[in-house]
């Protein structure tokens, strides 16, 4: 029988999630000096390049469901940096002044984080793991 690291090493589930775990540290220490997690960065992201996004279509971009983009958005509402919108059953995230002055943070932490996966994988396996996470993604 082979020995459990060998076992754990050969599973997919396993060696994603402790990649995942380790991106995930890193992320989240980049994000900190914003008091944001990641989620939260993300969406504002998506807010500030779409400058109006229906909850739903949120979710679908950043891979959460709806309930969990409306907790995110109260939040960031409270923050003043969004703002929300409801048209019949639709609500709608929208861009704030505040959001225009901090989203520069939010990027330069985003890339702050991609220069340290950097560090440690190196640029050829970060640009590999992306495609290949990338099309598997798309499978599911």
């Amino acid at each position: 029988m082979k020995d459990i690291k060998e076992l754990l090493e050969n599973c997919l589930y396993f060696s994603s999630g402790q990649l995942f775990r380790e991106i995930s540290t890193l992320a989240e220490i980049n994000f900190a000096p914003l008091g944001l997690t990641p989620s939260y960065a993300f969406l504002l992201m998506i807010i500030h390049d779409k400058k109006e996004v229906a909850t739903g279509d949120a979710a679908k971009i950043i891979g959460l469901n709806a309930s969990t983009i409306t907790r995110l958005a109260d939040k960031l509402i409270s923050r003043k940096l969004i703002s929300r919108r409801q048209e019949g059953r639709n609500i709608y995230l929208t861009t704030t002044d505040e959001l225009t002055d901090f989203i520069p943070k939010v990027y330069a932490c985003w890339e702050q984080l991609g220069v340290d996966y950097t560090n440690v994988l190196g640029e050829t396996s970060v640009n590999e793991l992306k495609l290949k996470i990338n099309l598997a993604n798309k499978k599911f």
